[in-house]
């Protein structure tokens, strides 16, 4: 997976009443996969972030992460619920996110409400990370990128700087 961009939307917009982040992610060789097809990436992920169980995002089927049988929800999905759910453990939670495949299943876009800007564009990135990570039987320095974002924060604005792209 790679980000595409990730795009800036203040105030109301098309996908929320509240600024939101709006990343587009090519989804490259997981593209039309769902979950349930890449042996153990569920598991991996429930014990890495059992709290993800809690998020869902605005789709038409959003499936169930720990249903004892396997469910639809492709990798854009899990990425948006990740990233929910790294906001809650970095201490700035988050509740909407909503994912669309507006081009097909090769990428998709996620909106998510921000608290915190600096802090969800680095969840963001941090939960691409992840999810293509474990897809492919590796994993991520959790604690210490939790920890980070943590630290980003609680930074003043000018410490930190994040590069928004406009998408077409």
């Amino acid at each position: 997976m790679r980000i595409q961009n990730i795009e800036t939307l203040k105030g109301n917009n098309d996908y929320h009443a509240e600024p939101v982040l709006v990343m587009k992610l090519e989804l490259e060789d997981l593209a039309g996969k769902e979950t349930h097809e890449v042996t153990g990436f569920t598991d991996k992920l429930l014990t890495l972030l059992p709290g993800i169980k809690q998020h869902y995002c605005v789709t038409g089927r959003t499936g169930d992460l720990h249903e004892p049988t396997p469910t639809t929800i492709g990798f854009g999905q899990v990425t948006a619920r990740v990233a929910l759910e790294l906001a809650t453990l970095a201490g700035v939670p988050v509740h909407d996110a909503a994912v669309f495949y507006p081009d097909g299943p090769q990428r998709c876009l996620i909106a998510i409400e921000f608290a915190d800007e600096r802090v969800m564009r680095f969840v963001l990135q941090t939960a691409v990370e992840l999810v293509d990570a474990l897809s492919h039987g590796a994993t991520l320095p959790l604690r210490a990128r939790i920890a980070e974002a943590c630290q980003l924060g609680s930074r003043p604005h000018s410490q930190v700087t994040a590069g928004a792209g406009r998408w077409v």
